[in-house]
């Protein structure tokens, strides 16, 4: 049933705007990430990177795929409790590898200004490695989490993009939620462009 769903979407989306002929975009983007709620009270803030292919699929959507990484270091409140478990001098670090299947929305405008919507869904590979004087604990999960927000890039070049987005990411977790937001930089070229 899901799969009748999603290609019920993809042809809803394929026919609500004119065709245009299929352009393929590789990208590549880096940033801040900054961990909320509970995520936030156990990690500093980060920095994130990636890659990511897009392929215009009409005048005003297109689909791809990106991955990336986004370390963080454990914030003092999470080291000093644990400093305080174990009775040693504790340093905790984290990461989340997003690989997401993604969907752009791209917002007609005129000139070389290109605003966008964008959502994705994937897995997101977490890790969290506790390093004490005398052991070592290193704990990794797949979950499941959707990113979504907006953005804008500019027409720099013949085949080239300049912009930035900004991301809210949710990732359904064993123990609850993980919750972060991405402000980042985006270069796209444009592969096999004139």
């Amino acid at each position: 049933m899901r799969t009748r769903g999603w290609m019920l979407v993809a042809c809803l989306v394929a026919t609500a705007s004119p065709a245009v002929a299929t352009t393929t975009w590789l990208g590549v983007n880096g940033g801040v990430a900054v961990p909320t709620g509970d995520f936030g009270d156990d990690a500093n803030l980060g920095f994130t990177f990636g890659g990511s292919v897009d392929v215009r699929i009409t005048e005003t959507s297109s689909v791809g795929g990106e991955i990336g990484y986004a370390p963080f270091s454990g914030s003092d409140e999470l080291e000093s409790a644990l400093s305080s478990l174990t009775g040693e001098v504790v340093d905790a670090s984290l990461s989340a590898i997003p690989i997401t299947a993604t969907a752009r929305l791209w917002i007609p405008s005129s000139g070389t200004v290109a605003p966008f919507l964008r959502f994705g869904v994937g897995a997101y590979l977490l890790r969290t490695t506790i390093e004490g004087e005398t052991f070592e604990v290193d704990d990794s999960e797949t979950a499941v989490g959707v990113n979504l927000g907006g953005g804008v890039a500019f027409e720099t070049g013949e085949n080239m993009m300049l912009g930035t987005d900004a991301l809210y990411h949710y990732i359904s977790t064993e123990g609850g939620a993980a919750n972060l937001f991405t402000l980042r930089a985006v270069l796209f070229f444009e592969l096999g462009g004139e």
